[in-house]
């Protein structure tokens, strides 16, 4: 994908996300020039920026380059993947779900609590830290399955 497409990309998912391209390059300490390089002097961005660009964003460097269509979705660590989907408030992670919902069961209560924390901690983590996490989870789900 060329640099413009790269900008393009970049400054799409910014609409979407109804933030601005000038505040996201602000908040990843990337100077305000970096779009206008990549447009018209067809700079190429270093990694490190593309990657703080991607976690600002909450998408995938490959979604960045144009290597998938999918803005987020599957990352990979330890050349494990995982997927996770989140949709009205439910995180899932292969047959693992959490729910910041919960009804007025008491133990309902005290674990969506605790699964509130847990999504509130994988919501601050950047998107390599998430992975990490992902794949912590899927290798514990592995242990409680041949459990």
């Amino acid at each position: 994908m060329q640099n413009i497409q790269i900008a393009e990309r970049i400054k799409f998912i910014c609409k979407s996300q109804k933030k601005t391209v000038s505040k996201m390059l602000i908040d990843c300490n990337i100077s305000k020039s970096l779009i206008y390089d990549m447009e018209k002097r067809n700079m190429s961005p270093s990694c490190d920026k593309l990657a703080r660009i991607a976690d600002y964003l909450d998408c995938s460097v490959d979604y960045l380059l144009g290597r998938t269509d999918e803005q987020t979705g599957t990352y990979h660590a330890n050349n494990v993947s995982s997927s996770f989907v989140q949709n009205d408030g439910v995180v899932t992670l292969g047959s693992v779900s959490v729910s910041s919902a919960f009804n007025n069961n008491s133990n309902d209560i005290a674990s969506s609590k605790e699964e509130t924390e847990i999504l509130n901690i994988y919501r601050s983590l950047n998107i390599r830290d998430k992975s990490t996490f992902l794949n912590f989870i899927l290798n514990m789900e592995d242990k409680a399955i041949k459990a």
